[in-house]
């Protein structure tokens, strides 16, 4: 096990989204778009579990990594975007995206001001992607 981090959940600075709140009512009236850096990664995960948690429709986006979603989501091709909080951070602390919530089992030390999915009402939202390596058995590289 190298590590574990926890996921932001973003907006972009055009879309007029400043809470969990706002992002459910216009999704509930409108197309909303959020990117991931793939299909099945821990950010795409965390849209399908806000989908179906909220009962809103988002229309998923996905990237091949953060930094391209990332570009798009300062852009406006995309609206939100769940990431890794290390990758995410820099761009929230400079004010180029907006942080709506983090998926920990508690709030960040580094966005200390910024509420947990499950202090926002969504009981069992919680998300931390971890990193590992490691070793094939009985393989032999040559």
């Amino acid at each position: 096990m190298l590590g574990s981090s926890i996921n932001a959940f973003v907006t972009g600075p055009k879309t007029g989204i400043d809470s969990l709140q706002t992002l459910i009512g216009k999704a509930k009236t409108g197309d909303i778009s959020y990117g991931s850096s793939g299909v099945g990664a821990s950010n795409h995960l965390a849209g399908e579990l806000l989908k179906k948690m909220a009962g809103i429709s988002l229309l998923h986006v996905p990237y091949k990594g953060s930094g391209p979603a990332i570009t798009d989501l300062i852009g406006g091709q995309i609206d939100v975007f769940f990431d890794n909080e290390p990758s995410i951070l820099p761009f929230i602390k400079s004010g180029k995206v907006n942080a709506l919530a983090v998926t920990g089992r508690t709030r960040s030390a580094n966005l200390p001001n910024v509420q947990t999915m499950e202090e926002l009402g969504y009981k069992g939202f919680v998300i931390e992607p971890w990193f590992a390596i490691g070793r094939l058995q009985g393989h032999r590289h040559r």
